[in-house]
């Protein structure tokens, strides 16, 4: 049998036990999967339920934060009672039903500014009953507030705030735009136990626009970063990150284009 097969059917059942193990649906998931079909909802076997639209991929999502856990691994973060979380580029909420998943004793803050995508956030916030424990907020993080646009074609996860070059031909919607400073105050004025950033290139004005005084209440610093984006900026944040006081970096690069970086004091 050739190689490529053999990988293909160790892929299929790995995916197998993975929907074994975590969905309470995982009949009906693999039905799907194998098929070529729309993914019906993920019902997990603890109770949590993800609804996702036909420009979310609902199993990218679920092994990305379920299985591989970019955000919080290598000993990074474990959710303890009482933390505080904020979430930019919260999507459907994957990363946040995750933390959830771990623990219902915390605090998260989700920032999401597209108006489909915020739709299934808000769902997924309502049908799982977080509403006292999840707040929304229908707005993008950058250096400033203002408007701009959002590009919305392809993927959910792909959105990315878009500059003065767009045409007529691109998809995209206008959304609000306000600090990461702006962003916090928003949220607590307490400690936050872990900010989590993946959007889509905008991370390095968020990051280099931020206060020393803002940085001061911020434990721990997860994001995606994006050089395909914004060539050279994990050197740019790097440095940012170690000016603001944090020494314990961790980079882990997916390929040349982009990666996860953590960082904690």
């Amino acid at each position: 049998m050739p190689g490529w097969k053999i990988k293909g059917k160790i892929y299929a059942a790995l995916s197998l036990v993975q929907f074994v193990r975590y969905f309470a649906n995982w009949r009906e998931v693999w039905a799907a999967y194998r098929g070529g079909a729309a993914i019906p909802p993920l019902e997990f076997r603890a109770g949590l339920k993800i609804f996702h639209g036909q420009d979310d991929d609902a199993i990218l999502l679920f092994r990305e934060m379920f299985v591989d856990r970019p955000y919080t691994r290598q000993r990074f973060y474990t959710p303890k009672t009482g933390d505080t979380i904020v979430d930019l580029g919260a999507n459907i909420g994957g990363f946040t039903l995750y933390l959830l998943w771990l623990t219902r004793r915390i605090k998260v803050h989700c920032f999401e500014p597209s108006g489909t995508t915020l739709a299934l956030l808000r769902r997924n916030v309502e049908v799982n009953h977080l509403e006292d424990i999840v707040s929304i907020y229908p707005i993008a993080v950058s250096d400033g507030s203002g408007t701009t646009y959002l590009s919305v074609r392809g993927r959910s996860i792909d959105r990315a705030l878009v500059d003065g070059s767009r045409t007529e031909e691109d998809e995209f919607e206008e959304v609000g735009t306000m600090s990461l400073d702006e962003a916090i105050a928003l949220c607590t004025a307490g400690e936050i136990d872990l900010l989590k950033m993946d959007i889509e290139g905008a991370e390095l004005e968020a990051v280099t626009a931020a206060s020393p005084a803002l940085w001061s209440r911020i434990k721990r610093v997860a994001m995606e970063y994006h050089e395909c984006l914004r060539p050279g900026c994990l050197v740019r944040l790097c440095g940012a990150l170690r000016d603001a006081g944090f020494v314990h970096i961790q980079v882990e690069p997916a390929n040349a284009d982009q990666g996860i970086l953590r960082a904690g004091k």
